[in-house]
């Protein structure tokens, strides 16, 4: 448990950078609980494991369904991250005209 934890801490910490907004820890937990799920299902049913079809059918569904998660995980967190200093920037110029900056979470996109 305490590998699984420190490892979570690890991966959180490489993904978020040095000051993350609130919605990129949202789509980095759901890349960490995607890889944990990934990883999990690769552990339990390693590629060629089975030899029953019906199970082998399931196995290789549920392996693609995960990382077709994890896939989507790590893409929003991409776009997030790559959108990021744009929402951000648009945040600061909208409020410099009303003579108050605040940082993105607090403030709104007009």
């Amino acid at each position: 448990t305490e590998s699984f934890r420190k490892k979570a801490e690890w991966f959180r910490k490489g993904l978020a950078g040095p000051n993350p907004s609130s919605l990129e820890m949202v789509a980095i937990e759901n890349v960490v609980t995607a890889w944990f799920e990934l990883h999990d299902v690769q552990l339990k049913y390693p590629a060629g494991s089975t030899r029953e079809s019906s199970v082998g059918r399931y196995i290789v569904q549920l392996r693609n369904s995960v990382q077709k998660r994890y896939d989507a995980a790590m893409k929003s967190l991409l776009l997030i991250q790559e959108k990021m200093p744009a929402i951000d920037e648009a945040n600061r110029k909208h409020l410099r005209k009303k003579g108050k900056l605040v940082r993105f979470p607090d403030a709104v996109v007009s």
